[in-house]
């Protein structure tokens, strides 16, 4: 089989590609230049105690259902490696009441179910042109997550070509689960927080590629997220193509809950 430079077989990469596979949790921006790119790992988040979970989470908490921004330092290789911002704005795609843009990266749909849960019915990676589809709307978070009980979902998903909705790339299913396992004593670069730690997992079984995401979310009510830590491994044609990983800690909340 002729392949890449680097040895990656040819049509596991066109796959890839061509799949435009990502999960829904922290995504891994194109890093901007930063005159904060330091050993800032361990400095930016740094966790002083764990204890019980407390009340439970709200779920807009951790996805706001109204417009507000807020600004991430990327962490890399443990060092600070530049900034992301992420914006939520109105949108009127169908099934949701707001647009989640990761920088120029990525852009998630959250709505809300009848039953109160949280939804997203679409999410686009915009590099590539890839528009992934959730048949109904993939429940991501309850009204409200109690402590040690784990709220799963899951929903037959298409990945088409952004550009060309007809235009169907792949299909399968997504399985998902989240789960608020403790509160945790944090500092972080705007302050000290008692924030909520959230375990997202997440699975898609697609017919020619197989991806697995893990996330924590460190979620503080009435200021959102303010650090979360993303891994996610792809395999296609089952080979490990792909695996990534990213931490992101707030550094400013312009507006928002």
């Amino acid at each position: 089989m002729r392949r890449r430079a680097g040895g990656r077989p040819a049509a596991v990469f066109i796959a890839l590609v061509l799949t435009g596979i990502h999960l829904g949790g922290c995504t891994s921006p194109t890093v901007a230049p930063s005159l904060d790119d330091s050993p800032a790992s361990e400095a930016l988040l740094i966790v002083i105690e764990t204890v019980p979970a407390d009340e439970p989470l709200r779920g807009e908490d951790l996805y706001p259902l109204t417009t507000g921004q807020w600004v991430y330092q990327i962490v890399d290789d443990d060092r600070a490696r530049g900034q992301v911002v992420h914006t939520i704005s109105p949108t009127d795609r169908p099934n949701a009441l707001v647009s989640l843009d990761k920088g120029e990266e990525r852009t998630e749909f959250w709505g809300r179910s009848e039953a109160g849960n949280i939804v997203m019915p679409a999410s686009i990676e915009h590099a590539k042109n890839a528009l992934t589809v959730f048949d109904p709307p993939l429940p991501i978070a309850p009204p409200l997550l109690a402590p040690g009980e784990p709220f799963e979902s899951s929903a037959d998903m298409q990945v088409l070509d952004s550009r060309n909705p007809k235009r169907r790339r792949e299909n399968g299913r997504g399985t998902r689960s989240l789960e608020y396992v403790d509160d945790q004593r944090i500092r972080t670069p705007i302050g000290e927080f008692t924030a909520k730690r959230v375990v997202v997992k997440f699975h898609a079984d697609l017919r020619f590629a197989d991806a697995v995401e893990d996330g924590t979310y460190w979620v503080v009510p009435g200021v959102g997220v303010v650090a979360q830590e993303h891994s996610e491994e792809i395999r296609v044609l089952g080979l490990v193509s792909e695996r990534t990983g990213v931490r992101v800690v707030l550094i400013e909340k312009r507006s928002g809950n």
